[in-house]
């Protein structure tokens, strides 16, 4: 499994995909100019490496903030997860959240895909 890290920008989330220390995060505010462009490489990544896992995933997301454009990419990158979840791969999400409007969009994934999901309140 390959390592995929972006760093966070302005517009962008932090990406890092590191499969040997079993870590997968996005973290930071969303609002690419192209979302597709942007995410793209993600749901790649996810297709190409996550049937290889051998171990639990639990994708870390704390992102302050997201645009409908990524609202709907995130939307995405979690159905996928739910693919791979229903393929026998062992995959969780735990939502990061430090306001009740992200809480509020946690809830309202966590109803949209049959994925297991935490919750949880963190300091920012």
């Amino acid at each position: 499994m390959d390592k995929l890290y972006w760093e966070g920008t302005e517009t962008t989330p932090e990406v890092l995909f590191d499969p040997e220390n079993q870590k997968y995060e996005i973290t930071g505010r969303s609002f690419p100019e192209d979302p597709v462009e942007f995410f793209q490489p993600i749901f790649d990544w996810i297709d190409a490496n996550l049937p290889e896992a051998d171990h639990k995933v639990k994708m870390k997301m704390h992102i302050e903030y997201f645009n409908s454009s990524s609202n709907r990419m995130i939307l995405l990158i979690l159905k996928k997860l739910e693919e791979h979840l229903a393929a026998g791969k062992d995959i969780a999400v735990q939502w990061c959240y430090d306001d009740e409007e992200v809480l509020g969009d946690g809830q309202m994934y966590s109803t949209l895909v049959n994925v297991p999901f935490e919750l949880v309140e963190v300091d920012e």
